[in-house]
């Protein structure tokens, strides 16, 4: 009747009671699904027990069944709870109502290094890691204290005794009562996702300054253009021993770390100019460590391990020098009191798919590495986050801007490869570039020299600028140099000038950035009408256009600002010289 069956129980499905009872003679507990007159199955607990006579013989059986459905299905569920908490990625801790610790799921034991059996019983506190104070806790635990659910991050410690930043939920368990009799805490390893954030947060930080440094380049170079060009105008008129020349040289100097700065900070953004060439950068480096040798204090030794047979990357010559000068520079300066060893090598290395996971962000294949390690004090974890930002400095006032290692890591960038940094208070500093070797380089760069011509001519020369002070300042250079200018503020009117008398002109000089028509498009149209005439574009900052799209274009040279005479010069000749 209650296990829906016509025929006696085989046994086979679940053991029978009466058959073990007569088997056993003794009491016996069994767990049946009996079946409701409407059709639906009840767990049922079957507590049988033998009656027997005087002479052992069992005469009745008494059954009574204690319907544990409920019960079955609460041991379901919470089975199906355990299992999910096993399985999920986040921590579970369960504590006392004193922080002992109960109970710990498999992802604890992964993210803290404890296992369960090293975890149990022991209080919460085996992760302090030191980094909070007493407020901290002491808020939490009031949250706690009065039923709250507390929410935060917690910087806590792991066996090893490495740091971890953790996103934890703490919430109370209270009995039918209304009392708290344990806490469960969910917690979340949140130290990739936080290291990615700052990071996003660094290359935001920059891509700001990038944009602003973008945004005020060309006026700034403008104006540089005009004081570096007119104070050099006025040096060159005054005899050597006149006593206003002291006065002119500071102020072209200024002129010149002032236009080295715009540099830098576009260096480091990014936007500027780069003159990319394969490079066998152990040339470069070789040069800049013997320039080097005669600043570094006798108390630093110079170690260095430069493998000549590197293959060449496409770089810059000049910002090369500019990386090693930077990093070799803060290294000696971190042993200028204590003395030390300034080691820099250079060797090629091929990084696999397992290189670049550790490395991050650059591509499998050959890479020129360059070290630059130092003795001295090293860097605590906070300043090592920041090294790279622009204008972070842990010097001294006057002894830097800040905007050293921000260039060195905007050079890196810009090549494809990657920079980073290893640091222990008290045991030094290591940099590692990671520099993309040129698979066929046509050419190989090996020259670091600089010309400076002064070259001079007779030509006709019209020169177009929005800035009078800077027309003014190169019809003033140009015609010191011999050259017949013409000059204009206006491109639209320089251009209805060329129209009528396109012959009356052997070269032309124009600004990039002008109202109502840019250089760009100037030139276009003079090129339309007479597409000999060479023309030299000139810009403070613009991202329209570069060096490669200006000599695509049909211009013959593209001169950046602020220039000097022999940039000026230099450029006019070749444009002139150039055959088209």
């Amino acid at each position: 009747m209650t296990h829906n069956r016509t025929e006696p129980c085989s046994g086979d499905e679940h053991p029978c009671t009466l058959a073990e009872i007569l088997k056993t003679k003794r009491p016996v507990v069994v767990e049946h699904i009996h079946y409701l007159s409407t059709g639906e199955g009840r767990y049922i607990e079957i507590h049988a027990y033998p009656v027997f006579d005087s002479k052992g013989d069992c005469i009745q059986i008494i059954e009574y069944g204690i319907d544990i459905t409920e019960r079955k299905q609460s041991e379901t569920e919470r089975q199906r709870l355990t299992t999910a908490i096993e399985q999920v990625a986040d921590g579970v801790v369960i504590t006392d109502r004193d922080g002992t610790i109960r109970y710990v799921n498999p992802a604890f034991e992964k993210i803290t290094g404890y296992s369960k059996e090293e975890a149990i019983g022991k209080n919460t506190r085996i992760l302090k890691s030191g980094k909070h104070d007493e407020a901290f806790y002491k808020g939490m635990w009031d949250t706690l204290s009065r039923g709250g659910v507390w929410r935060g991050r917690f910087i806590n410690k792991k066996k090893d005794g490495t740091l971890f930043e953790e996103e934890s939920s703490i919430a109370p368990v209270v009995s039918e009562s209304g009392e708290i009799i344990s806490y469960v805490s969910v917690k979340r390893d949140m130290t990739e996702q936080i290291r990615l954030e700052r990071q996003l947060r660094q290359a935001q930080k920059m891509e700001a300054i990038g944009t602003l440094a973008g945004g005020i380049a060309h006026d700034f170079n403008n104006i540089l253009t005009a004081i570096i060009g007119y104070t050099e105008l006025a040096i060159m008129k005054l005899p050597p021993e006149s006593p206003v020349l002291k006065n002119l040289n500071e102020i072209y100097n200024a002129g010149d770390r002032a236009k080295n700065l715009i540099r830098q900070i576009l260096t480091f953004s990014r936007k500027g100019e780069q003159k990319l060439k394969p490079l066998q950068i152990q040339f470069v480096i070789k040069e800049a460590l013997k320039f080097l040798r005669a600043s570094i204090p006798s108390t630093v030794e110079l170690r260095q391990d430069i493998d000549t047979a590197c293959e060449p990357v496409m770089a810059d010559p000049t910002q090369i020098h500019q990386v090693i000068m930077n990093l070799c520079t803060n290294a000696y300066q971190a042993m200028r009191e204590s003395g030390g060893v300034l080691g820099v090598k250079l060797s090629q290395v091929e990084l696999g798919p397992v290189d670049i996971v550790q490395k991050g962000g650059i591509k499998p294949g050959a890479y020129v590495l360059l070290e630059v390690s130092d003795t001295g004090c090293g860097m605590p974890p906070a300043v090592v986050e920041r090294i790279f930002e622009p204008y972070f400095t842990t010097k001294k006032e006057g002894e830097g801007t800040g905007l050293g290692l921000a260039v060195v890591h905007g050079i890196v960038k810009g090549y494809g490869g990657r920079i980073s940094v290893y640091s222990e208070e008290g045991k030094g500093t290591t940099f590692r570039i990671y520099f993309p070797v040129q698979a066929d380089p046509a050419e190989i760069y090996k020259d670091i020299g600089f010309e400076s011509p002064d070259p001079r001519g007779n030509e006709r020369i019209l020169a177009v600028d929005d800035d009078t002070a800077i027309v003014e300042v190169e019809r003033a250079i140009l015609a010191a140099l011999g050259y017949h200018v013409t000059t204009f503020n206006s491109s639209q009117a320089a251009l209805q000038v060329f129209k009528e008398q396109p012959e009356k002109f052997d070269l032309v000089i124009t600004d990039m950035t002008m109202p109502h028509m840019t250089g760009a498009k100037l030139a276009q149209e003079l090129l339309a009408i007479r597409p000999d005439i060479p023309i030299i574009l000139s810009t403070g900052f613009s991202e329209l256009i570069d060096r490669e799209k200006a000599l695509a274009m049909g211009i013959r040279e593209f001169i950046a600002k602020p220039f000097i005479q022999k940039d000026l010069a230099s450029a006019v000749r070749q444009a002139l010289d150039r055959k088209p």
